[in-house]
């Protein structure tokens, strides 16, 4: 038999799987496991392959492999792990950074959401499936088709401890830093406050969402910028606007939902600035919105723009570009919001409706 397990990288998703390789296993003797995110990468090792059972688990699929697996009536399951907790589990195990994971792991949020509508998904997240182990390894075995006793279960549930060996708290109704346990808890107190801040603005609208709640405004802070002048460093700093026309700012090369947004982008300007014409734009692959600013007085300015995402798969990029040369001056990055419109996950109250009450059922 073939399984597609498809899931936020995380604790729970590693105990889930452990959980299906158990229940394969039992009947039919220990499953392949495939991880990969393109389709040639499955196929690749499916051909060479003697396995009769494969779990091909993924993370963050391409388009193409996407497609294949939406159009599969393999038995699928999904985990919609915490997002955060994601984020801390990439930190901690694959050595990235912060800004780095949040990248990594908004992504994985935006794709995982086509697969959780799939008639063949079953839909598993840590704060309800967490809390009854049990009862969630007999519906991973019911989804599956295979035959399992009570004392099966208890024996997998032993069994698969190793794999988490922590339990999963449900992360509705409690801050961020409270949802976090165990391994986890080292990692996020060995972070810095700011690297803290970074998490819980970049990733609190989905595991707010992910949690059931209405999925609000995504936040971009400054952090997931950079500097033109200085790609490797983050715009954290007044820039220099001083030299030719050029491009200041750029970032974060975010995913998100195929529908219409409206960014929101603050930024500061220094006096020296005032009758400079600025342009801030959004580019996909190009240019798809932009609008221009012109200071009349130093201060804290609030830019708006419209645009649509009809391919998540491109990465979003905002941008801010001083369109005459300048002899003085400085700018700042704030933030950047976005508020979806009739977007792919907003037009339902929240993740729960968009999932067809899954996640509550």
């Amino acid at each position: 038999m073939m399984v597609l397990s498809i899931g936020l990288p995380g604790l729970f998703t590693d105990w889930g799987e452990a959980v299906i390789a158990a229940l394969i296993g039992r009947t039919y003797g220990p499953p392949q496991f495939i991880l990969a995110n393109t389709l040639d990468a499955i196929a690749e090792t499916v051909i060479v392959s003697e396995a009769d059972d494969i779990v091909v688990a993924v993370r963050q699929p391409d388009a193409r492999l996407r497609k294949a697996l939406l159009a599969s009536v393999k038995p699928m399951v999904v985990f919609l792990d915490d997002p955060t907790r994601s984020a801390l589990y990439l930190v901690a195990t694959h050595a990235h950074s912060v800004v780095a994971a949040v990248r990594i792991i908004s992504g994985c949020c935006v794709t995982l959401m086509a697969f959780g509508r799939a008639e063949n998904a079953l839909v598993l997240n840590p704060g309800r499936d967490g809390a009854d182990l049990p009862g969630t390894v007999r519906a991973l075995a019911s989804h599956l088709g295979l035959a399992i006793t009570e004392p099966g279960i208890a024996d997998i549930v032993a069994e698969c401890a190793s794999a988490c060996p922590e339990p999963f708290l449900a992360a509705a109704g409690q801050a961020s830093d409270d949802a976090i346990t165990g391994s986890l808890r080292a990692t996020f107190e060995g972070l810095t406050e700011r690297d803290r801040a970074i998490l819980d603005e970049t990733l609190g609208t989905y595991t707010e969402a992910f949690a059931g709640r209405p999925f609000g405004k995504l936040v971009w802070p400054r952090d997931l910028f950079g500097i033109a002048d200085a790609p490797a460093e983050a715009a954290m700093r007044d820039i220099d606007i001083a030299g030719r026309a050029r491009c200041l700012v750029f970032g974060p090369y975010m995913q998100v939902f195929a529908g219409n947004w409206k960014a929101r982008m603050v930024l500061g300007f220094s006096t020296e600035t005032v009758g400079v014409p600025f342009t801030v734009d959004v580019a996909t692959n190009e240019r798809i919105a932009h609008t221009t600013i012109t200071p009349d007085s130093a201060g804290v300015y609030e830019v708006n723009l419209d645009f649509t995402i009809e391919d998540p798969d491109r990465a979003v990029e905002i941008r801010v570009w001083i369109e005459r040369p300048a002899f003085e001056g400085h700018i700042a990055v704030g933030f950047v919001s976005l508020t979806p419109g009739p977007a792919l996950v907003p037009q339902a109250a929240s993740v729960d409706e968009y999932l067809g009450g899954r996640l509550s059922a």
